[in-house]
């Protein structure tokens, strides 16, 4: 439900999230001349993002996804260009997605979606043939090898510095206010009219309010009653990466690797991080704390055998070097957002004006960013031209034709 679109010289928009979504959102915005306010129960980067894999590619099955990660890939090679800083916040090692004969219908699907992806704008997109894969990677498995789909201007961002960058510029040069270590307690209404937030350290009135919570959002809506549960649910799974030290195996180079499986690794600060989605339960309820609890089963301490052991049995097989390495030195762990069709929510509030959500990014918000901010900006400046459509992601939507390449 669309509220009241304030004018960009003056309206006073409230960022509830100082992750990397609230931080590119506030940057957009104030770079379009609102007044900015942004708020977090704890400090920057106190929620996912500071937990992120950090990962980026254009790779998706979709044509609208495929356009907005183009789109943020080169906003993030421009990035120091727009803050106005000196940092590089994107390493280009690529993705890679390798398939053996064991995997031959996901190889035939693989090869139609990167002829999609070429047609979609992604001219980087290559597929390899066995011989180009192992010449260009050769720690993959070369028997049975059935070639790779790869693009070089994927990779992996460095977090820390977007956010840390996005506020500092959004402060100095914009005005932006930021209230940190203040959670939000509820919200200011009129009616189905929302006009602010009640936090911890009193009200914050504004024309518009923005929901950039991601696994938060579904406590933050128990504030707002809603008829027939009429709000998607973005439920919060946990996910755990492990960090494996390398030894004497090079991997500086080695690009993000994805297996048929969806384990996942690419080097991490002289260590190989390693990722690998599971059928986790959604944790409604969860704690600030919980966040880094990586509990029994996953934690290297507590069993035996644990989820990590499993990933590098898998990494190991694909990727013999692996079994050359000394072991796994630590992990950590952090929540996804997932919506049904594990694409974000970027829309108005469907039953209070004045509300945007911006969450729900299904472990794709640290590279997804960018395009939420634009999409913001679409969202109160609907005459603007953007190079993608909203309909993706509004939440009056068909979520039964969801993403296929989810991680």
């Amino acid at each position: 439900m669309e509220g009241p679109i304030p004018p960009p010289n003056g309206g006073k928009v409230l960022v509830i999230g100082a992750g990397l979504t609230g931080a590119l959102v506030s940057h957009q915005l104030a770079e379009a001349g609102y007044q900015i306010t942004c708020v977090d129960q704890g400090h920057i980067g106190f929620g996912s993002s500071s937990r992120s894999a950090a990962c980026i590619r254009a790779q998706f099955s979709s044509e609208t996804i495929v356009k907005a990660m183009v789109y943020a890939i080169r906003f993030y090679k421009n990035f120091g260009t727009t803050m106005g800083c000196d940092d590089e916040v994107i390493i280009q090692n690529g993705y890679l997605y390798p398939f053996w004969t064991w995997h031959e219908d996901l190889w035939d699907k693989a090869q139609t979606q990167a002829l999609n992806m070429k047609e979609w704008g992604l001219a980087e997109v290559e597929l390899l043939s066995p011989k180009e894969a192992t010449e260009r990677f050769p720690f993959l498995l070369s028997d049975g090898l059935l070639g790779a789909r790869f693009s070089l201007t994927d990779g992996f961002l460095r977090p820390d510095v977007i956010m840390g960058e996005a506020f500092r510029h959004c402060r100095e040069e914009h005005g932006v206010q930021m209230t940190l270590n203040c959670a939000v307690t509820g919200f200011i209404t009129d009616g189905n009219q929302v006009t602010g937030a009640q936090t911890q350290k009193g009200a914050v009135e504004a024309d518009v309010v923005i929901n950039c919570t991601n696994a938060w959002t579904g406590q933050l809506m128990k504030n707002l009653p809603r008829p027939n549960n009429s709000f998607p649910v973005v439920s919060p799974h946990k996910r755990f990466l492990y960090f494996v030290d390398a030894g004497d195996v090079e991997i500086g180079n080695w690009p993000m690797t994805v297996l048929p499986s969806d384990a996942y690794c690419h080097p991490e600060h002289g260590k190989l991080m390693m990722g690998w989605k599971y059928n986790s339960r959604p944790e409604p309820d969860f704690k600030p704390e919980d966040q880094d609890k990586l509990g029994v089963g996953f934690h290297l301490k507590h069993t035996p055998v644990h989820y990590g052991h499993l990933m590098l049995q898998e990494m190991g097989f694909y990727l013999p070097e692996v079994q050359c390495m000394p072991g796994i030195h630590s992990a950590a762990c952090g929540y996804y957002g997932v919506t049904p069709d594990s694409h974000p929510l970027i829309d108005w509030d469907p039953d209070y004006a004045g509300l945007i959500h911006a969450a729900g990014h299904s472990g794709h918000g640290a590279m997804f960013a960018p395009a939420t901010a634009l999409l913001v900006q679409k969202l109160l400046m609907p005459e603007m031209e953007i190079p993608f459509t909203l309909d993706h992601f509004r939440i009056k939507r068909d979520f039964t034709h969801g993403e296929r390449n989810v991680i």
